[in-house]
């Protein structure tokens, strides 16, 4: 969300009730909380949906997308994989893994938008060695908002 907010897009952030301050806080434009609307049965149409958690069917999302638009996961699975592939011979639409791996030169920009504060990390907390099997387990859960840095020293 704040790497597109440095790129001048306006952002809509899909979240639930209890995020949507925080979603806020880091650039978004439109919140709106899944528990209460389909994003993908709306109007609106988007250039860009990324699926930061590998929940969304591309089906589901195309319906949203504009002509030439994008479904971004950093999450793909077998199926999206292959549908992928068709999308590319014979859509209008395509699906895109992101993997900064492939892309080295988006550490340079990342460590550009740090630098001037245009993206910050967010943190939900730092937890010790000891506790990295537990804390692993309770994100895999749900419920945080960030990252969990494991303190190694």
């Amino acid at each position: 969300m704040q790497i597109a907010k440095a790129h001048g897009a306006t952002v809509t952030a899909v979240c639930s009730e209890p995020n949507a301050g925080q979603a806020r806080s880091l650039g978004a434009d439109v919140v709106i909380d899944y528990r209460k609307q389909d994003f993908t049965s709306g109007s609106v149409r988007y250039d860009v949906v990324f699926d930061a958690h590998g929940h969304l069917k591309f089906g589901a999302v195309a319906r949203v997308l504009k002509v030439g638009g994008a479904m971004v996961t950093t999450l793909p699975n077998p199926a999206l994989i292959a549908r992928s592939v068709w999308q590319r011979m014979l859509g209008s639409r395509e699906i895109k893994f992101g993997n900064m791996r492939d892309h080295p030169e988006d550490y340079a920009e990342l460590e550009r938008l740090l630098a001037e504060g245009s993206v910050k990390p967010v943190i939900d907390k730092v937890v010790s060695l000891s506790e990295a099997v537990q804390t692993y387990t309770a994100v895999e859960a749900g419920g945080t908002v960030g990252k969990v840095v494991i303190r190694i020293a």
